[in-house]
């Protein structure tokens, strides 16, 4: 079969249709984006905030949450930019997921960090969570449901809100407050406050001021030896100013 040489104005007529369906695809398409960025259907109006867990957020923060993102299209929304942000600006939050809501909100699901003692800076007393993150939750007089860490040999500041803190003696003191609430002692006693000055030798106040010198390791074990001394009626309670677990006998002293 003979091949047909069509003329070159044949072939560039034959690809004018295509080339038009083309541009008018890529218009339309351009034209779809801009409504879909610019249509006050997908602005962003409405925030959700989904606590998870028993911890609560400051108002501020609460506040400023439901106001991110506002009057930003649903699509522009960059979610994990959004989520470091987040975290980066409130260090009271320890875990977070953003979702989409189309046509207009987003859904903040997050998971704040637990206070589980409280330690002086300056003149403030500031929360700490179980990680040993030092939380942005302040007041000039002490929180009345949560254990005094003290004895931290560095000096904090309010700049030092949201570091996690590394330091052995808060490490230890964290993880006598975690034996604490798994053997339920709190139940049984007033926890007042931790002495960490000393990072092997931890001490643990009570009610009645008692002073359990409790070291730096073995909590769990030395806890229990404590309640049996008690509970066989070995000592009165109330006549007693300190009770020394580090060893293998209990030594109690007197007020």
């Amino acid at each position: 079969m003979r091949k047909l040489n069509l003329p070159k104005s044949f072939k560039i007529r034959g690809l004018i249709g295509p080339l038009i369906l083309i541009l008018l695809g890529l218009w339309s398409f351009n034209r779809i984006c801009v409504f879909i960025t610019e249509s006050p259907y997908f602005k962003i109006d409405k925030v959700e905030i989904a606590i998870i867990g028993k911890a609560s957020l400051t108002d501020r923060t609460v506040r400023e949450l439901l106001a991110i993102q506002k009057g930003k299209s649903i699509f522009e929304v960059d979610l994990k930019v959004a989520r470091e942000g987040i975290l980066l600006r409130y260090p009271e939050i320890k875990a977070l997921v953003i979702n989409r809501v189309f046509p207009n909100k987003l859904i903040l699901k997050i998971r704040p960090r637990r206070p589980v003692a409280q330690v002086a800076v300056s003149s403030s007393f500031y929360l700490i969570d179980g990680e040993g993150v030092l939380l942005p939750i302040m007041r000039g007089l002490v929180f009345e449901d949560f254990p005094i860490i003290r004895g931290i040999n560095k000096r904090l500041s309010m700049r030092d809100v949201g570091k996690r803190y590394d330091y052995l003696g808060l490490k230890r003191a964290l993880a006598l407050l975690r034996v604490i609430n798994y053997m339920k002692f709190s139940q049984e006693h007033q926890i007042h406050m931790i002495d960490i000055s000393d990072e092997k030798n931890l001490s643990l106040y009570i009610e009645d001021g008692i002073e359990i010198k409790i070291g730096g390791e073995k909590f769990g074990e030395r806890l229990n030896r404590f309640n049996k001394t008690f509970d066989a009626g070995k000592v009165d309670k109330n006549r007693i100013g300190y009770v020394d677990l580090r060893f293998g006998d209990v030594i109690v002293g007197p007020k």
